[in-house]
């Protein structure tokens, strides 16, 4: 029976819709015979006597007529992404036109493939490991900066030689030291006790340093949320649509207008920030007003930053005493009172001196956006969230073996140095050590992916698209 990997696959491997190329891409023992009937080159040449890497005029035929003129290249295994033979055809960006091309290929042959099998097949034939795998994952999807570039870095595959390296090493170790357990009764030390200390403390490092750039990536990969929060025609919705740059949230006179909260994320100095307009807070009348009231009292508790708008130009003394009341409420869900900024709107319209040391803004005066937009990102510490950058991209796969990694060195740690003293790793139990050191191999294989059951490998691969 045919295997998947003796397949032939064909997918789009660029992303759906209309646009000025799209690329569908063969993959298998039969791509180039596939190719040589669904492509008419000029001349008599076949695809076959095509040069590896070398971008040629095609047209595909389909029943002999013309389906589309393009572009074709071939690379040949090994030399190629998957290590098999690979024919990709630059399109017209129509998705009709690369459906009908997708179909040609599956009637020549080819089948479909599963999500992310193009580079299923480049892991199987060796040409990057799980964790370059994974870090191509936080690539495609990286929406920050520092994510990027770090798992830019991971694809050259040094973390996996790193790994790799200490894995030969732990072999190495344990061999010396069945060793001297065949030469127990000459009491013939094999490997120096002070050596083998530091390097269990260095594979501790290792996997702690991983443990911690987890921590980072995931803070950096955190959007924080900013709420618009206040009493009804306060401004809120008027200072969105300011934020975002559009008309996104329903602006009017009437209070109420904004019965459920509406989300938008913003960057700001190179980070995402989500801001969030609120329901107006009053006693309301209306049970769907109510409702929007209700969940916009809920976001205060998650909110990393909560902006009390208020106008005060021109306010009655019962109305002060009502945005007072409804502060209250808002207090008492906020932990901490550095979460809350203070902001009068319709700065415009407020009277020379009224309200001085107070953050005022105003949609009609740019300067003062740019000063509150400011103060928000110095309330996020977005420079400083900025500056931290992880050491590698860890994914929840990973941070599950590198606990089991963890533990096993701790107890590795515990039996060189039973007392915490040096002084004592100059006696302790051979076996015992041996074994825990024993049990740190297959989650070195596993982490790299030389060694992972096909569950495993499926929920990976499974992220990626069709034509990855």
């Amino acid at each position: 029976m045919t295997t998947p990997e003796m397949n032939t696959i064909v997918a789009e491997a660029t992303p759906p819709g209309r646009g000025g190329v799209s690329i569908v891409r063969l993959s298998g023992p039969e791509a180039i015979s596939i190719a040589q009937r669904l492509v008419r080159l000029p001349g008599s040449r076949t695809v076959q006597e095509i040069e590896s890497g070398l971008l040629v005029q095609v047209e595909v035929v389909s029943d002999e007529q013309v389906v589309d003129a393009g572009m074709m290249v071939l690379f040949r295994g090994p030399h190629s992404f998957t290590g098999e033979d690979v024919v990709e055809l630059h399109l017209h960006g129509n998705p009709v036109i690369v459906r009908e091309v997708i179909d040609c290929a599956v009637t020549l042959g080819s089948v479909l493939p599963a999500p992310g099998e193009f580079l299923r097949r480049r892991f199987r034939a060796g040409k990057i490991d799980l964790l370059q795998v994974e870090a191509l994952s936080a690539l495609l999807v990286a929406e920050e900066k520092e994510v990027l570039a770090v798992a830019t870095r991971q694809l050259d595959g040094n973390l996996g030689q790193r790994l790799r390296d200490l894995r030969d090493r732990v072999i190495q170790s344990i061999a010396r030291l069945e060793l001297e357990l065949d030469f127990a009764e000459e009491s013939y030390e094999f490997v120096d006790r002070g050596d083998l200390a530091e390097f269990i403390g260095e594979i501790s490092g290792v996997v702690r340093g991983l443990q911690r750039a987890h921590r980072t990536l995931s803070e950096v990969n955190r959007v924080p949320t900013v709420l618009l929060v206040g009493r009804p025609n306060a401004g809120k919705s008027t200072l969105f649509n300011a934020i975002v740059g559009y008309d996104r949230s329903i602006t009017h006179d009437q209070a109420g207008t904004t019965r459920d909260y509406i989300s938008e994320v913003v960057r700001l100095s190179g980070r995402s920030v989500r801001f969030v307009d609120t329901a107006g807070l009053r006693d309301a009348d209306e049970d769907i007003e109510w409702e929007g009231i209700r969940r916009a009292l809920e976001l205060l508790e998650s909110g990393d930053l909560v902006m009390w708008l208020s106008e005060e130009s021109g306010n009655s003394k019962d109305h002060a005493e009502q945005d007072a009341d409804v502060l209250a409420k808002v207090r008492a869900r906020v932990y901490s009172p550095d979460r809350i900024l203070f902001v009068r709107t319709k700065s415009d319209l407020i009277r020379s001196g009224e309200g001085s040391g107070t953050l005022a803004v105003s949609v009609l005066k740019p300067q003062s956006l740019s000063s509150m937009l400011a103060e928000i990102e110095r309330r996020l510490s977005i420079g400083a969230r900025s500056n931290r950058e992880p050491s590698a991209v860890v994914s929840e796969r990973q941070v599950a073996l590198l606990d089991r990694a963890n533990e096993v060195v701790d107890a590795a740690l515990t039996v060189i140095r039973p007392d915490s003293d040096e002084s004592n790793a100059e006696s302790f139990d051979v076996v015992l050590l041996s074994d825990e050191l024993r049990r740190l191999l297959p989650i070195f294989d596993e982490l790299i992916g030389d060694s992972t059951n096909e569950e495993v490998l499926d929920a990976v691969f499974s992220q990626f698209c069709i034509g990855k």
